[in-house]
């Protein structure tokens, strides 16, 4: 968890709960979801994750620039108290998986 919030810049006042995995480093992958505490922490989790973008945004522009199109296309959810972030190689995929657990 600790990892999560250093990542994110989110603590545990803000995330009831949380599962995130990121690549190595090689890849721009990455899924991450968040239970937010209350509404307040929603709108914090969701700049968090918008910040988290750019800041791969930026790291992959010059290192792998190949994985800018999986980055320019990230998926971003939010439903209730839940936050949703992936970025992965078929957003559309990864919009429906989503959508369907939500529905």
């Amino acid at each position: 968890a600790d990892t999560v919030y250093a990542l994110y810049h989110l603590s545990a006042d803000q995330v009831a709960e949380q599962s995130v995995y990121v690549s190595t480093g090689a890849t721009a992958e990455e899924i991450a979801v968040f239970a937010a505490k209350d509404e307040t922490a929603v709108k914090q989790i969701e700049q968090a994750v918008q910040k988290r973008l750019q800041t791969q945004k930026d790291g992959f522009a010059d290192y792998l620039p190949a994985e800018m199109d999986k980055l320019n296309q990230a998926v971003i959810v939010t439903e209730g108290q839940y936050v949703i972030f992936c970025v992965a190689s078929d957003a559309g995929q990864v919009r429906s998986v989503v959508h369907s657990f939500l529905s």
